[in-house]
């Protein structure tokens, strides 16, 4: 939708409107007039620390309990409006610990395209020093992951060291959910795009 062309009328603040002033406005400058903090909409330069008046309610949490460790957890969510996911935080099999975290994106189910890399994004692939289990560690996306409105984006978290999930009901059903993001239960997996370790899986971890 583009705003191109549209036009304010401003009034001067005397018993008569004596003078108007026509202003247009391009897009970038209707967008920007519109991104304010407290406008009720989290923008996509806005953030749970930046704004939390619009945007306290984004971070999506997955399982609480973890009973079970692998190296990989795959997993489908989707948008109820336009956002961007900035980052994700797992829950560690073991703390203090280096190793390197590979996080993949690809638009759609990973259902037919979890044993194979073709149509994934690397977006995270770093050495970092992991928390213990009863804390997160967090992961922070250099480019934001853009999901439009009732799209669907799978995620692959993989780490060299365990991470931790929790057994599901059944795969792709809806785990948790708040106003801007949906939760499915996924499968967890050892190798790098091997065969799944055990489904139906829960991430336990956050996004946002």
């Amino acid at each position: 939708m583009y705003y191109s062309g549209i036009s304010l009328l401003i009034y001067t603040a005397t018993t008569l409107p004596l003078t108007i002033a026509r202003l247009q406005l391009d897009e970038g400058i209707f967008r920007q007039l519109m991104r304010e903090c407290g406008n009720s909409i989290c923008d996509m330069n806005e953030s749970a620390s930046t704004c939390t008046l619009d945007c306290s309610d984004l971070t999506l949490s997955g399982a609480e309990t973890n009973r079970w460790g692998a190296n990989g957890m795959i997993f489908m969510t989707k948008a109820l409006r336009d956002i961007s996911v900035n980052w994700m935080q797992y829950h560690s099999w073991q703390g203090n610990v280096n190793q390197t975290v590979q996080v993949f994106t690809r638009s759609g189910d990973y259902i037919g395209y979890d044993t194979n890399g073709d149509g994934w994004d690397l977006i995270y692939d770093n050495m970092l020093v992991s928390n213990s289990p009863q804390y997160t560690t967090l992961v922070e996306f250099e480019t934001p992951v853009i999901i439009e409105a009732n799209a669907t984006q799978s995620f692959y978290i993989h780490a060299e060291n365990y991470l931790l999930f929790d057994e599901g009901a059944r795969e792709g059903a809806l785990f948790s959910n708040n106003t801007e993001l949906k939760l499915y239960e996924g499968r967890a997996k050892l190798d790098l795009f091997g065969d799944y370790f055990k489904e139906p899986s829960v991430f336990q971890g956050r996004m946002g």
